[in-house]
């Protein structure tokens, strides 16, 4: 795969050509055309037609994908572009950031906006690809470079010492299979804490899931949860020189998708109690899932003085609205509480004219897509939700309207 890199690197303008002229065409006829009209190694044929492929999956983390350079790993493993900004925002504008095991560049194109960044891999593939995509999305900084170079070379180098602040995506699959065990990352852990040794600012991007070393919740001044689109994308352990560590005290980030990346979050204490309510109140709430992610729920129910539906089903619910956390907390008007029985409910929905429904569960409760098929939705009506809670040995349909609404809800043909 390193040959066919070359080869692009060598011949950047033609690969373009030719991937503009077959941006439509199926991959086997790409694959076809590449090898037999003009004549490309196989390897060179086969990168540019999964180029193809990744850059129309790239669509939803990057707005430039068409003009980025992605392999399939390194797309997977890669920061979006909102959440890399929302990151980058947090990093000093006048110190030096190094991006350890930068990946194509998701992370260092944002940080290279900020000032003189380098991104470090160990891979000469991945660097050439994290080179181009800093060309691509950041041609105007010049102070902006990467370097083929394993953490461990790059941490007893002396340009070390010229980065204060440092961002690193240690790789979680090192021995193939994911994990979330800090000791089979690649840098090793020992490696990894030298690295966030005395620096102004740093922070290790992690899955969701991973299980911190104990001297990491100690020494952290914040760990952070963060997700874009209803999905926890990451967790973020930062090292600030400055601050003091934050003990038991966790923060849940949602980041929005639009051109000037906002973000709501919110901090608070792990693993509180939840109070469960002995009736169905007038408002329904549903939290975010990087809230559930950080163990925030009674945090987040306490705040906002909610009770949950059951210790099974964490739903909350109120008599009174509470203002929401800005999308960390969604609201809805309760309509009618029901037995969960598939006449009952499809009458109801038929009832209330709805087009459109969401089923939301959680716990031991039937799936979604077993109570859409119970339903007979009316053509162009309005949009409805549905939660299915298991609440004592029975189970309840509570249907209900967003008080504010959203436009992806789940589009079931009419039958």
């Amino acid at each position: 795969m390193q040959e066919a890199w070359d080869w692009l690197v060598a011949h950047k303008a033609t690969a373009e050509g030719l991937l503009d002229e077959t941006e439509s065409w199926e991959t086997l006829k790409k694959l076809r055309f590449f090898r037999e009209k003009h004549t490309l190694p196989e390897c060179v044929a086969s990168l540019l037609a999964e180029l193809s492929e990744l850059r129309k999956r790239a669509k939803m983390k990057f707005p430039s994908a068409e003009k980025m350079y992605f392999t399939r790993v390194g797309l997977e493993q890669s920061t979006d572009f909102y959440i890399a900004q929302y990151k980058a925002k947090k990093f000093p504008k006048d110190l030096p950031t190094a991006d350890v095991c930068c990946g194509i560049g998701g992370d260092l194109c944002a940080l290279a906006k900020r000032g003189t960044t380098v991104g470090i891999d160990c891979s000469p593939s991945m660097g050439i690809v994290a080179r181009l995509n800093l060309s691509v999305c950041v041609p105007e900084k010049k102070e902006a470079c990467v370097r083929v170079s394993s953490a461990e070379d790059f941490l007893h180098s002396r340009e070390s010492d010229e980065f204060p602040c440092v961002h690193i995506d240690p790789d979680r699959r090192a021995q193939g299979g994911r994990t979330i065990r800090a000791e089979f990352f690649q840098p090793e852990l020992s490696t990894v804490d030298e690295l966030l040794r005395d620096r102004h600012l740093a922070v290790v991007k992690l899955a969701p899931g991973t299980v911190l070393p104990p001297h990491w919740s100690e020494r952290a001044t914040t760990i952070e949860w963060v997700g874009r689109g209803r999905e926890c994308r990451q967790q973020l352990v930062w090292f600030a020189s400055e601050y003091l560590p934050c003990g038991e005290r966790r923060k849940a980030t949602i980041v929005n998708s639009s051109e000037n990346v906002r973000e709501c979050s919110f901090l608070g204490e792990p693993y509180q109690n939840i109070q469960t309510s002995e009736r169905f109140g007038s408002y329904m709430y549903d939290m975010e899932s990087t809230i559930f992610a950080a163990k925030l729920e009674g945090a987040m129910a306490q705040h906002y003085q909610l009770c949950a539906i059951s210790e099974e089903s964490l739903f909350f619910t109120s008599d009174e609205l509470v203002d929401g956390s800005e999308g960390l907390l969604h609201t809805f008007e309760t309509i009618d509480v029901l037995p969960l029985d598939r006449k009952r409910l499809s009458q109801a929905v038929c009832a209330l004219g709805w087009g459109e429904v969401e089923v939301k569960k959680r716990g031991r409760t039937p799936p979604p897509e077993e109570v859409h098929k119970w339903l007979k939705l009316t053509h162009g009506g309005d949009c409805g939700t549905i939660f299915v809670v298991k609440k004592g040995k029975k189970f309840y349909a509570i249907l209900a309207r967003r008080t504010i609404k959203r436009q992806n809800y789940m589009k079931i043909p009419k039958r």
